[in-house]
């Protein structure tokens, strides 16, 4: 696999990541799941996060870097709508005692009402964050392979090492011996 089918691939993959992402807050905005950890709430630490953090800035091209800067502005969108949903949640300062000691935290049912629109207004960005993927991915289609290659090579660097010889002091019953 060349360095432009791999990251073609990696693209491909940060979408599917994206899906799963929204996938895992609708299962919390349904109430299937309790966990507040079942979606990292740095958006940093998301897969696709971490693709847009590390993979997609290794080709930032004059023609595809607008679309690059855009999908970065519509993940913060929906990561700050997933924080609203997360708030909603999974808010503890309106819990009561005996609820803080059984780890019983009911959801209002304005919360629930409000997630759920907040989860709506989040597959709309959603939507745009993966139609504009599909329009980098088809803006990296274009280039040529040669603006790929090395893309993942990894410097090596060589550190020369030189020995120095340590004369070492003796001693002989509290005298230095010297080696002359």
């Amino acid at each position: 696999m060349n360095d432009k089918d791999r990251y073609v691939a990696s693209v491909r993959k940060a979408r599917a990541e994206h899906g799963k992402w929204l996938n895992a807050v609708k299962v919390m905005v349904s109430g299937f799941e309790k966990n507040k950890d079942l979606v990292a709430l740095n958006q940093s630490e998301s897969p696709f996060g971490v693709w847009l953090n590390e993979e997609a800035i290794l080709l930032s091209t004059i023609n595809s870097k607008a679309a690059l800067i855009d999908v970065e502005e519509m993940f913060n969108e929906c990561y700050s709508l997933y924080h609203k949903i997360y708030h909603r949640l999974f808010n503890t300062k309106n819990s009561s005692l005996l609820s803080s000691v059984f780890g019983i935290n009911k959801v209002s049912v304005d919360d629930l009402k409000l997630s759920e629109h907040y989860y709506e207004e989040l597959v709309k960005k959603s939507d745009q964050l993966t139609n504009k993927l599909r329009v980098y991915e088809n803006q990296v289609q274009a280039n040529g392979e040669e603006k790929f290659e090395g893309l993942y090579a990894k410097e090596t660097i060589f550190i020369k090492e030189e020995s120095v010889e340590i004369k070492t002091q003796r001693y002989y019953r509290g005298s230095l011996i010297s080696d002359d």
